[in-house]
């Protein structure tokens, strides 16, 4: 309704223009600013209409895949610090842990806020069998992730 009556009052604008103009140059001028202004007030409500529908939803979309894609890369990460935690602990003489990294690794910021160590069925394949294996594990970590020992979980 809006929209009907805004291009009422402009057509009743242009006709009064067009009865008070003055002949010549100056009212062809009149009437090319007029025209403009006449297709700005009837394509407004089409350009308001696409832009908060149809483009917002359109970024919101990007926003979401955009943090899937990012969290994604983050439990890549975390994997690939695990593999190469187990492999060092592996070459220092103990085997069959488990670990889990909580952290975020996206960022230029990077965190872990917890590393969990599972020694439930750990084997010690190393000759010195009085060896301290929760120290060695614990230099591990600081080795590779570079945390101190206060995010060091042991179950």
């Amino acid at each position: 309704m809006e929209y009907v009556l805004s291009i009422a009052g402009v057509v009743f604008l242009g006709v009064m223009l067009d009865v008070i103009s003055p002949e010549g140059k100056m009212n062809t001028f009149i009437k090319s600013i007029f025209s403009i202004f006449l297709l700005f007030v009837m394509t407004s409500p089409i350009v308001n209409l696409v832009s908060k529908n149809s483009l917002s939803k359109l970024f919101d979309t990007e926003v979401i895949l955009q943090e899937e894609y990012l969290s994604e890369v983050n439990n890549q990460i975390l994997n690939e610090y695990e593999h190469k935690l187990i492999k060092m602990i592996e070459t220092k003489g103990i085997l069959n842990i488990d670990v889990e990294i909580t952290g975020n690794m996206t960022e230029e910021n990077r965190s872990v806020e917890k590393v969990v160590v599972n020694t439930q069925n750990m084997v010690l394949i190393n000759s010195d069998k009085h060896i301290n294996k929760y120290e060695v594990i614990t230099e591990c970590v600081e080795e590779i992730l570079g945390v101190g020992r206060e995010v060091i979980i042991y179950e």
